[in-house]
């Protein structure tokens, strides 16, 4: 897993704009299913940052109980 500590890959983006239903057939993406994903992927690289490409408001409240 070289590539996360030599820098090669700087972040992975789990999801794009996962408030948007015409993306992810016709519901939002659950931030139950958002946090599932984050946790699998820090399982895997501990070390390696994770984000989701849509507005803050779309899980900032819900990441803000969760910090």
């Amino acid at each position: 897993m070289s590539y996360v500590a030599d820098g090669t890959v700087v972040g992975h983006l789990l999801f794009d704009e996962p408030q948007d239903p015409s993306n992810w057939n016709g519901a939002p993406v659950p931030f139950e299913d958002i946090e599932a994903v984050a946790a699998h992927s820090k399982a895997l690289w501990p070390t390696l940052p994770v984000g989701v490409g849509g507005p803050a408001s779309f899980v900032g409240a819900k990441a803000a109980v969760c910090a």
